[in-house]
């Protein structure tokens, strides 16, 4: 299989003061359903995402409520050796969980995947 090239174009994001690609990845569906996680294709999904940067899509969508979190576990993995400034990650909460300490906390999911380098 020939895979074209990504093209790597960026917008410049004012309140962020940084670049953010023009093609993200979402990840509904990965790690499970709505609520409810399913583990059996966690390296493939882990290999897609990982992929997907690799192209340049280093914007990345995820959810608390994907895979009952799931999903944000393994964008947490999939960016594990990756420049960590260089990924713009968004993830959405439940308004239950939107208290300033509770939003705070949130990366802690992802985070669990990554190790500052």
């Amino acid at each position: 299989m020939i895979l074209m090239p990504l093209n790597r174009d960026t917008k410049y994001v004012k309140s962020i003061n940084g670049r953010v690609s023009v093609i993200g990845m979402g990840t509904w569906g990965i790690g499970g359903g709505f609520w409810s996680p399913d583990y059996s294709n966690d390296e493939g999904w882990i290999r897609a995402l990982r992929r997907g940067i690799e192209l340049g899509m280093t914007l990345i969508d995820t959810a608390e409520m994907y895979g009952g979190g799931h999903s944000e576990e393994l964008v947490g993995k999939a960016i594990r050796g990756f420049p960590r400034e260089e990924l713009f990650i968004v993830t959405k909460v439940w308004p239950n969980h939107a208290r300033y300490d509770d939003v705070i906390r949130r990366p802690g999911r992802v985070g669990r995947g990554w190790a500052r380098t």
